[in-house]
């Protein structure tokens, strides 16, 4: 896995500003970093509903009646002229819905038979479709599909390419976990150079040997994450002007997915938050006896701060910058860094 440079921290006014614009969101924590992932760009068998064509059902129902099933046969009893009935058969063929005998007898299909008593059958094409994986944190990535259209590029580490075997486990996947995570339901099979191309009908298709080469190429995107109640949501940033993209995210997930993703939310722990603020007043100069005498207390979404009475009054700047919603601290937790507003308050007595 290649590491990902720190990004510089925005200003406590930057962090207001977001928060400001978070706070419909009710955001209980905040994650600041460059999110690193694989685009992967694969040829995918896809199976979409398509509506059955109402002359097709006709001559499929045909087929159910008992007589001659042949051209001829078919052509004196639907009355359709020999040209476009031998057409509607050859494309009933193609799909799956109908076949002939050694006698050149038709039939449905099982297929067929669905479709007339669905109204709908499954349509299979090949397309190239792009596919996101996230660094999860452990030995391999996670699916995620993302909206990211100003991702930086990435080396990929020599020593650890994409393993192909990451996507096609996701064929495997449940509806529920493919609908989280935004897996294409539709897609079904992926296809590379080594997979026979045909369809989930029997059916063949060709397909040149070039588009089913994969592509893999390592991205990075600086982001926000945002947890609201036990959702998150993933938010592209500008960091020449530290400007938040609220809309569209680039991911949002339910609690059961930010599960699954926890290396995105790291919890610092409270000796984390304290050592933070220590090297928050020493950039200060405030005197180490007076750093040890402040309380420092973790409550989501801020972090809440009692200062003895000397330290507060000394601290009027940043007591202001607590009023407006302009002091922050920052802590480091793995790739990324959580940031947290300060809430002032001065001992009592």
């Amino acid at each position: 896995m290649t590491a990902s440079p720190a990004p510089t921290l925005p200003s406590g006014r930057a962090l207001a500003g977001w928060w400001r614009l978070l706070a419909p969101r009710c955001p209980t924590g905040l994650w600041l970093g460059h999110l690193c992932y694989w685009r992967i760009e694969a040829l995918a068998c896809l199976s979409q509903p398509r509506p059955l064509d109402p002359l097709q059902g006709f001559i499929l129902r045909a087929l159910l009646l008992p007589g001659d099933h042949t051209l001829r046969g078919l052509e004196s009893r639907v009355h359709l002229a020999g040209q476009l009935l031998r057409r509607i058969l050859d494309a009933l063929r193609r799909q799956g819905l109908a076949v002939p005998d050694p006698t050149e007898s038709w039939q449905p299909t099982p297929l067929g038979r669905q479709a007339l008593r669905d109204g709908a059958y499954p349509q299979h094409e090949h397309q190239r479709r792009t596919f996101t994986f996230v660094d999860s944190g452990t030995e391999s990535p996670h699916f995620l599909q993302l909206h990211a259209s100003h991702a930086a590029p990435q080396l990929a580490p020599a020593d650890r390419p994409f393993d192909p075997a990451w996507l096609r486990r996701c064929l495997a996947q449940p509806a529920e976990w493919k609908a989280r995570f935004g897996f294409p339901l539709e897609v079904h099979d992926i296809l590379t150079m080594e997979a026979p191309v045909g369809f989930a009908n029997g059916s063949r298709a060709e397909v040149d040997p070039w588009q089913r080469v994969m592509v893999a190429e390592r991205e990075r995107l600086l982001v926000v994450v945002v947890r609201g109640g036990t959702d998150i949501q993933g938010l592209a940033v500008r960091s020449d002007a530290w400007q938040l993209q609220a809309a569209p995210p680039v991911f949002s997930v339910d609690a059961i997915g930010a599960a699954e993703l926890a290396a995105l939310t790291v919890e610092p722990s409270l000796a984390q938050w304290q050592q933070a603020w220590r090297e928050w007043c020493q950039s200060r100069h405030v005197p180490l006896e007076e750093i040890d005498a402040c309380r420092v207390e973790a409550t989501p979404p801020s972090v809440r701060v009692a200062v003895p009475a000397a330290v507060f009054k000394r601290l009027r700047s940043a007591r202001q910058e607590a009023e407006r919603g302009e002091l922050w601290l920052a802590v480091e937790t793995g790739a990324w860094h959580r940031l947290a507003p300060v809430a002032l308050a001065e001992l009592p007595g």
